[in-house]
């Protein structure tokens, strides 16, 4: 419709005449098999300014078949309550300002044709996608089409059942579809539909919730276009705030023998997607009353990528049975969480064969997040189905890949009868920072699970990358149990590392809460998890913030300042430690505010430590406008005046300015100077965590208070972290609000904020690379959904030539709109390993007087392996596979020797050469073997 049209009047005679026309029009096909002229309202309709004021309805309550394209223009509202039939090349155009209602009605392809027809289309504004504001003009509902469900209407065997959006200019503006069903009343049915419902991206919050709505794919289903198979029952691309509440998502299909041809319940790409349960209209919503959306013999139930741009992924008390993975989440930068959500697993015998599931060995997995950071996932179950229970076919519960250096945090969920219950692959660390910075396992609970809680290699990733692969290497805090409750059955693994990076320190515990501490172990190579036991009294039950939803952000903020101070001060401290200054943003500021004279005292003060006396530091303590981290730091300097009798009773308890917990904490530690440094980093991982928790807690929230959240409050939250993970969730927040230049700004100033490793270096200049292609697209009017070819190209070569961040973003921005897709990097089933087992705390592999040294490494052609052996006596060298399979074998004889390995004929990759004797391994080194 042109806008430069004059406005024109419409008498009551002419809207009489119109409609008029419309009831003739749709009452001329009453009759199956009768060959009319196809319908179509009239296009008239098209040269009003204003949408018309229909006085009333066109209503269809007698069957009708339909031969060609069904129009509904704008001012028009057509409800169905009867069965409409279509010939396979029709289908419903909705366009902008007109309503189609199936009320009760079917819309569904021609009883006798063999393809589904081509669905229901409903339109909207049509403009190239601009940033969210730029169109926030267009979103009065006269600029959309509408489909409404209500009383259980249907869409039968359709190739798309409705269309948000425009088959004939793909990537454009799309309408809005409602289903308005009641925990009563199923709201509207999607039944044989290669995919159900699809929108297409465009620039506004859609105005379309999905109340208690059916996707259902039966084993009659017709053949169509687009195969025979389900493809997914929603399809969002670029889709804002759809909530799915109360549904169901079931594939019925039989005899199905690959993954790939089960489909998806949702497959949504940079979309904001809820699943929720439905609440009774009346009455208290509970476990009991509420509906929980279910998701049934599906390959993925939740299928969800994004572009780190902080579109959000919110699954919420849904019910996963059967499906090959329940919820496969990848790249999302603080939009994920899966909340108390049961996952029943294992009741499918399929080839997995989903390019997704290459690497995954044929085990399905209840919860996948690989490259996602700032996640939540707590409360959830994951157990084996009924269907599964004479079943053969394994799972994994939950599995998280490459989170790297954020302190993320998998809470209180419970797996039972997988071959592994949790695993962290992959970069799950910071680079260099591995004990205290990374992910971790809390409060969860392990039930005759093969291996309980995995570090893993993540071995389809090149062989020099996987040195990096690691969790945290302090799990829990000096303050906090971890908490996990492992199955101890000694035909299980309770710990199982097979990561190369350094060892696993051992959850922190209470003696006095068991069982907390890993007995079953299993590490490879030679590294052994050091035991790290906490005063009784450590709190065990893990209040990582508030655990529900109903939380306001006023609950967060002041618990999130507290914890930026602590880590601040705990970081002040353990820098002057260990080499003075600091390159952490967040000292930077703290320290940046303390005047001249607070500098001048600390100096004259440490230039007489140790020997201060007690009353001089007792004034010290009481002086106003110190800050706690200086008082802290000249006490630590002065070891024995603090150790006086019921000096740190006083400072704690009774002085006019007393020192927090966490202070007298580092200054008791100072005493015994051996665990000082161990116990400050303890301090920061604990505060470093808590930080970064309440800060995800805050975007959370800040993402449910409204159904768009403040772009601008969103980065104000990002900026309380001061690590590389939120520097670039902050860069595509701006880039996905088309502000390219601030994200440039901020990927340019990374160095000043934290001296980058060559391989952060390299990653920020991929960030740079990425952001300046769709940077250039979007000063053409383009966007991700209309690159050129060139910038393909570019895109491509940044996912192939890196598996970071940006290079997984350009790989879920290729998978998802263009087709070309690679599977995240992932681990197979541990189990196979034949790595060794210790069944005893006190039985660990530890090295004895022998040695293995290892030359050249990296190696090409050959490695010289060079021993020596504690005994007199016989031993044995093994070369192992990153698999712990055995690939080479030779038997030595003492005090020392050497033995060439001839590596040819094996593949490049990372291998452990071990040195045995006795039963015993004596020493084992990492080979890497170059193409």
């Amino acid at each position: 419709m042109s806008n430069n049209r004059s406005a024109r009047s419409t008498t009551p005679e002419q809207l009489e005449r119109m409609h008029q026309m419309l009831m003739i029009s749709a009452t001329r096909n009453y009759a199956w098999g009768y060959d009319a002229v196809p319908y179509q309202f009239p296009s008239f309709y098209a040269d009003f300014e204003e949408p018309i004021p229909f006085v009333q309805e066109v209503v269809l309550e007698q069957p009708v078949k339909f031969y060609q394209d069904v129009r509904v223009p704008e001012g028009a509202i057509v409800r169905v309550k009867c069965e409409v039939e279509m010939v396979p090349e029709a289908r419903w155009i909705i366009e902008p300002g007109g309503k189609l209602i199936i009320d009760g009605g079917v819309i569904r392809a021609a009883n006798h044709a063999e393809q589904r027809f081509r669905g229901i289309e409903v339109r909207g504004y049509h403009a190239p996608i601009q940033a969210h504001q730029d169109l926030a003009g267009y979103g009065l509902l006269q600029y959309h089409g509408i489909v409404e469900f209500v009383n259980g209407g249907e869409v039968v065997n359709a190739d798309i059942g409705v269309l948000a959006g425009d088959r004939d200019i793909p990537n454009q503006a799309g309408g809005v579809i409602k289903v308005l069903g009641t925990p009563s009343q199923t709201g509207g049915i999607f039944r044989n539909c290669a995919i159900g419902m699809e929108m297409s991206p465009y620039g506004l919050d859609r105005q379309s919730p999905i109340n208690y709505a059916d996707f259902i794919w039966e084993d009659d289903a017709l053949t169509g276009q687009n195969g025979e198979h389900l493809i997914a029952h929603a399809k969002l691309r670029g889709s804002h705030t759809i909530t799915f509440t109360g549904c169901s998502f079931i594939n019925n299909e039989a005899d199905l023998t690959e993954s790939v041809l089960m489909g998806f319940g949702i497959d949504a790409f940079n979309s904001e997607v809820r699943v929720e349960p439905g609440c009774p209209s009346s009455g208290p919503c509970t476990d009991v009353t509420e509906t929980n959306s279910l998701f049934l013999n599906l390959d993925h139930g939740v299928h969800s990528t994004s572009m780190g741009a902080g579109d959000r992924c919110w699954v919420r008390k849904a019910t996963f049975t059967d499906n090959i993975c329940g919820v496969y989440a990848r790249g999302h930068a603080g939009g994920l969480s899966v909340l108390d959500s049961r996952f029943d697993m294992g009741g499918n015998e399929v080839d997995l064969n989903h390019p997704s599931e290459i690497f995954w060995e044929q085990q399905h997995r209840g919860i996948f997040a690989t490259d996602c950071f700032q996640f939540r996932i707590r409360e959830n179950t994951v157990v084996r189905s009924a269907a599964g229970t004479n079943s053969s076919t394994s799972y994994e519960g939950i599995v998280v890949g490459y989170s790297r250096e954020h302190n993320d945090i998998v809470f209180n969920n419970t797996v039972s009868g997988a071959s592994s219950g949790f695993v962290g692959e992959g970069i799950c660390a910071d680079l260099v920072d591995v004990k205290w910075q990374g992910l971790q396992f809390h409060c969860n609970t392990n039930e005759q699970n093969g291996n309980n809680i995995s570090s893993r290699l993540a071995e389809s990733e090149p062989a020099e990358d996987q040195l990096h692969h690691t969790i945290r290497g302090i799990q829990g805090g000096f303050d906090l149990a971890a908490g996990n409750s492992f199955d101890q059955v000694a035909t299980g693994v309770d710990f199982y590392m097979n990561t190369y990076k350094e060892p696993i320190i051992n959850p922190f515990y209470d003696p006095n809460v068991l069982p907390e501490e890993p007995v079953y172990v299993t590490v490879t190579p030679n590294y052994w998890v050091a035991p790290v036991v906490v005063n009784a009294g450590i709190t065990s039950t893990c209040p990582v913030g508030p655990a529900g939803v109903d939380f306001e952000i006023a609950d967060v903020t002041p618990s999130l300042d507290e914890a930026v101070t602590q880590y601040g001060n705990i970081r002040y401290l353990l820098d002057q430690l260990i080499d003075g200054g600091s390159t952490d943003e967040v000292v930077l500021e703290i320290t940046s505010a303390w005047p001249q004279d607070v500098w001048d005292l600390r100096s004259y003060l440490l230039s007489h430590s140790p020997y201060l006396s007690t009353d001089a530091l007792k004034q010290l303590v009481n002086k106003y406008g110190v800050p706690d981290a200086i008082k802290a730091e000249v006490l630590i300097a002065n070891p024995e005046a603090t150790q006086k009798e019921g000096f740190l009773k006083w400072a704690e308890f009774d002085a006019t300015y007393p020192l927090p917990s966490y202070a007298i904490a580092s200054i008791r530690a100072s005493w015994e100077e051996r665990t000082y440094r161990s116990h400050l980093e303890a301090q920061l991982a604990s505060h470093h965590a808590k930080l970064t928790q309440y800060t995800n807690l805050l975007v959370h929230r800040l993402h449910n208070s409204t159904s768009s959240a403040d772009p601008n409050a969103l980065l104000a939250a990002w900026q309380e972290v001061r690590t590389p993970a939120a520097r670039y969730a902050e860069a595509m927040h701006l880039v996905a609000q088309a502000r390219f230049v601030e994200a440039n700004n901020l990927l340019m100033a990374m160095p000043d904020e934290k001296a980058l490793k060559p391989r952060e270096e390299s990653e920020r200049n991929r960030m740079l690379n990425l952001t300046g292609t769709l940077a250039s697209a979007a000063g053409q009017g383009r966007n991700v959904y209309t690159l050129t070819t060139a910038e393909i190209s570019q895109i491509v070569n940044l996912r192939d030539n890196g598996y970071d961040r940006p290079g997984n973003w350009a790989g879920n921005l290729l998978c998802a709109v263009y087709g070309n897709c690679l599977p995240a990097h992932s681990g197979g089933d541990p189990s196979k390993s034949s790595a060794i087992r210790s069944t005893d705390r006190m039985q660990a592999p530890r090295a004895l007087n022998g040695g293995l040294q290892v030359h050249p490494n990296p190696a090409q052609s050959w490695v010289a392996l060079s021993y020596t052996l504690p005994k007199n006596e016989p031993g044995e060298l093994i070369l192992r596979d990153a698999q712990g399979r055995s690939q080479q074998r030779y038997v030595i004889s003492g005090p020392e020797g050497q033995q060439v390995w001839d590596c040819r004929r094996v593949q490049a990759g990372v291998y452990t050469a071990e040195l045995w004797q006795e039963g015993q391994l004596i020493k084992a080194e990492k080979v890497v073997v170059q193409p």
